[in-house]
């Protein structure tokens, strides 16, 4: 167990390496409310076993290729029991290329992966937090958001095939000239609960992904794509998605860049709901193109 109420810097390295810890049996419980700050690195690199990690202070790294929380060992994907990252009210991860990354692939891994935020996670010009590489069936990822998850250049959250977001604070994409999304699930489907009171905002979609997707999005909460769709599935076959709205879901032309990346020339979808295979959609709300 440690806790860290000071200052820890890396000039090099990171501030805390524990891949070693990569045993299934292993138990790692953090809890940092001071600061810590790698240079040239990322900030924490983890093992496996059972992870729980408390913020409450500021964990960042100041290096443009890095990240402020990593875990990256192929083999240790595998013995990764549980995950826990609770980033509390006047908490800050800040990466410069991703806030969280999960660099680690598996098709056999079976670990709890949960991330509650009530503050800020910034991931720079990469995600907020990055678990695209987790594709395992097996895996249960729950991401609940009170806070804000942001990215300046990319898709604010990336979160794993089958994640389940519930968001009741901000998940953005804010640089309008760049096309990143809200909530971007890759080839993969997954689960969005929008709270009331809750924005997922995309420079380009709010929502999108390839896969069996489910929206539902409260009275009062609001899903924007800036300079694409609300929610844009790019879906086939039988594969089915569904959207509930009983707020705003919109999407946007902002007239800023060449979406398609032809001729120079402003576009945009500008689509409330776009979803290319088989949806099932009951809206109470607005939904608006």
């Amino acid at each position: 167990d440690m806790v860290n109420s000071g200052t820890m810097t890396a000039n090099a390295g990171q501030v805390l390496d524990l891949t070693k810890a990569a045993a299934e049996t292993a138990t790692v419980t953090i809890e940092n409310t001071g600061t810590m700050t790698a240079a040239k690195s990322d900030a924490v690199r983890f093992g496996a076993g059972t992870i729980v990690f408390t913020i409450s202070g500021t964990i960042q790294t100041l290096d443009t290729k890095s990240r402020a929380l990593k875990f990256d060992d192929e083999t240790a994907i595998d013995t990764l029991v549980s995950f826990t990252l609770v980033n509390e009210e006047g908490g800050k991860i800040i990466g410069m290329d991703d806030g969280f990354k999960f660099a680690a692939k598996s098709q056999t891994s079976d670990a709890k992966i949960t991330v509650v935020n009530h503050g800020l996670i910034d991931g720079g010009a990469g995600q907020a937090l990055d678990f695209a590489d987790l594709t395992s069936a097996g895996n249960v990822i729950a991401i609940t958001n009170y806070g804000t998850l942001t990215s300046a250049t990319a898709d604010a959250v990336r979160p794993g095939s089958g994640a389940t977001v519930t968001n009741y604070g901000l998940i953005q994409s804010t640089d309008l000239t760049k096309t990143g999304d809200g909530i971007d699930f890759q080839k993969a489907g997954g689960t969005v609960v929008n709270k009331t009171g809750g924005q997922i905002i995309g420079a380009k979609h709010g929502i999108t992904g390839d896969g069996a997707v489910t929206v539902t999005n409260e009275a009062g909460a609001t899903i924007t794509g800036k300079n694409g769709s609300g929610i844009n599935i790019d879906s086939s076959g039988a594969t089915l998605v569904t959207v509930t709205n009983y707020g705003t879901i919109r999407g946007e032309v902002t007239g800023l860049i060449d979406e398609e990346g032809k001729d120079s020339v402003p576009d945009g979808d500008g689509d409330g709901v776009d979803v290319d295979g088989q949806v099932l959609l009951h809206n109470y709300g607005v939904i608006q193109g």
